[in-house]
């Protein structure tokens, strides 16, 4: 079967790489073509586990229960992009239970239906010199706090460009 791209590069930043940052990056602009509820669910199961690692509880805790509710609705969906939907749903509740009492951290396997995608991953991750659904290291704060590290000039340089517009077009009138 065929998947997007985008998905398969979520993937790979999910379950090798292990960073979460950029499957929020990665799937954002794949959302942002059709603003189909899978793709924010998976966006939302990233984020929950960054808000995780970093002990933000809370955070973590209230999109988890977006993703579980959206995959229990949709659940041919997501079995449609080789998840095992029966096991994901499990591996989430049970993640759940977990951030509710407040426990540390764990690396998330997401479980596939289709091994094929899964053979065509591992490959792909190799390649990039990562190991497919290896526990990531806890002490590597690049992936941790990935938001408060990486450059953002770009960002700010974007947003005092648009203050200067926005401006000049209030002084104009």
């Amino acid at each position: 079967m065929q998947y997007p791209e985008e998905y398969k590069e979520y993937l790979v930043y999910f379950q090798a790489e292990r960073d979460l940052f950029e499957c929020h990056e990665v799937m954002e602009e794949k959302w942002k073509e059709d603003r189909q509820d899978h793709w924010l669910a998976l966006i939302q199961l990233a984020v929950s586990l960054y808000h995780h690692r970093q002990g933000n509880f809370p955070g973590a805790v209230r999109l988890l229960k977006k993703v579980i509710v959206t995959a229990e609705q949709k659940p041919a969906v997501f079995r449609s992009l080789g998840i095992d939907t029966d096991k994901w749903l499990n591996l989430m509740r049970e993640r759940l239970a977990v951030l509710k009492k407040r426990e540390g951290y764990t690396s998330f396997n997401l479980p596939f239906s289709d091994a094929g995608l899964e053979q065509d991953l591992m490959s792909k991750s190799r390649k990039e010199g990562f190991l497919w659904g290896e526990p990531e290291t806890a002490d590597n704060k690049n992936l941790v706090y990935k938001h408060k590290l990486r450059d953002r000039s770009d960002v700010i340089e974007a947003r005092r460009k648009s203050l200067i517009k926005k401006r000049k077009e209030r002084e104009a009138n």
